[in-house]
């Protein structure tokens, strides 16, 4: 009876380690896909074509300029877009995908850049971007 249990015990110990091991696989690969995901934000906001003249245009304050002379709405469509990829990262956010603190060392410049900006405040609460109007709260 006693090797019985000698037995039944060293096969806990061994499912026990199993199973510690498989949860420490699981949370590396976690991460590794996260940083994926991440990198692939990154990216998309900051290495493609897609964003880069709205990012221009709050980064040297020339938003206002560029929408009044915008007859096509082409230039507006162009900050829906931008704030759409926001909303986004905050849907992500409040989706408890990724962390404020992670958003915030990708793309805290540019969403201060939208605090700040009297025009993208007022776009994004006209446009309803419930989301990203959270997010910028929780953004230093």
């Amino acid at each position: 009876m006693q090797t019985f249990q000698w037995i039944q015990t060293v096969s806990f110990a061994v499912a026990a380690v199993g199973v510690m091991l498989s949860l420490i696989t699981f949370r590396k690969n976690q991460r590794v896909r996260k940083a994926e995901w991440l990198t692939k934000l990154y990216e998309k906001f900051y290495e493609q074509e897609h964003y880069k003249d709205v990012r221009k245009w709050i980064d040297f304050g020339i938003l206002d300029e560029q929408l009044k002379e915008d007859a096509d709405h082409k230039k507006e469509e162009k900050l829906a877009d931008y704030l759409n990829f926001f909303e986004f990262i905050a849907t992500l956010e409040k989706m408890k995908q990724l962390r404020v603190d992670e958003i915030q060392n990708l793309f805290a410049y540019y969403l201060r850049l939208l605090k700040q900006s009297p025009t993208c405040s007022r776009y994004i609460a006209e446009n309803k971007f419930k989301n990203l109007r959270t997010l910028l709260k929780k953004i230093r």
